[in-house]
């Protein structure tokens, strides 16, 4: 264990790291972080000292916090996700249709509140616009969130959209996924579009 040690009214302290100990130290243990004084119990006027000692010692630990994994199928997921970009950009529209389930449905909201307005697309329409677009369609998505229960799953991600090196629009894009023998299929993809107020583009 690494503790620096630092002297506090004539005690000396160290933090961090974990320790307990009665017999001639007295420290304070909590996860995996820790706070270790020398603590001379033979000496009276040590008394006085302790409470304010426990309470330094409680305050400068600090419990160890799981580091959260992303599971495997979070990141089929997200690589779904990346293959119907990479597909739109190159204007593939073979992988297009073979990343959707055949019933998918795309839906774009503009705007806020009673202006909002809705346009919703099947698939083929979906896949023929991105073959006839005129310039090439580069959408990039960042800190994707995504929760998968067995065979459904869900990501929600902020994303900016641009026509060739045009600035677009930008919003945040809701997509759906079902699991079958071939892998993660998008079932749904819902994207709200803003014009105004976009974050800097990202490189």
């Amino acid at each position: 264990m690494n503790c620096q040690p630092r002297t506090i009214h004539g005690l000396n302290v160290r933090e961090p790291g974990c320790f307990c100990s009665f017999t001639w130290y007295l420290g304070v243990s909590q996860g995996n972080d820790c706070c270790l004084v020398e603590f001379p119990l033979a000496r009276p006027e040590m008394k006085f000292y302790l409470p304010c000692v426990l309470v330094l010692c409680l305050a400068g630990c600090r419990p160890a916090l799981p580091t959260a994994r992303p599971s495997p199928e979070a990141d089929q997921v997200v690589r779904t996700a990346e293959q119907l970009f990479v597909a739109m950009r190159t204007r593939d529209t073979l992988a297009l249709r073979t990343l959707f389930h055949p019933g998918a449905r795309i839906t774009a909201v503009e705007g806020n509140g009673a202006e909002a307005k809705v346009s919703e697309r099947g698939l083929a329409e979906f896949v023929r616009s991105i073959g006839t677009a005129r310039d090439t369609l580069r959408e990039r998505m960042w800190e994707p969130e995504v929760r998968v229960d067995g065979n459904l799953a869900t990501l929600w991600a902020p994303y900016d959209f641009h026509f060739g090196a045009r600035f677009s629009h930008c919003g945040y894009d809701a997509f759906h996924f079902a699991r079958a023998a071939g892998g993660w299929r998008i079932t749904a993809i819902s994207y709200t579009v803003q014009r105004d107020g976009c974050p800097t583009p990202r490189p």
